[in-house]
């Protein structure tokens, strides 16, 4: 059981986290679960030459900007999902302090 503040050393140290907001516990899950339920419905490409690139999470807009790399190579190509604490800050509304 770990109490803290520090959403960077509960993604790193905890199998399960909850938010409480006013004696309530507002969310409850893994981390990484909690990440991909709260991301964002978008992917970012970068290019070996720095170019970044993003587009909805679905085939077709993904085949459409493949199709638009003109033969470039890819550099990374993931989600967006928001760290622990931007969850915290959409479930509760509330700042860390």
């Amino acid at each position: 059981f770990l109490t803290t503040h520090d959403m960077a050393e509960a993604d790193r140290l905890c199998d399960r986290v909850a938010f409480l907001t006013d004696g309530a516990i507002r969310e409850l899950g893994a981390p990484s679960a909690l990440k991909l339920k709260y991301a964002q419905d978008r992917m970012t490409l970068t290019t070996q030459d720095g170019q970044c690139f993003t587009c909805a999470k679905n085939a077709e807009a993904i085949a459409g900007l493949m199709a638009s790399l003109g033969g470039r190579a890819i550099r990374t190509f993931h989600s967006d999902e928001p760290g622990l604490e931007e969850v915290f800050l959409h479930v509760t509304g509330r700042e860390l302090v």
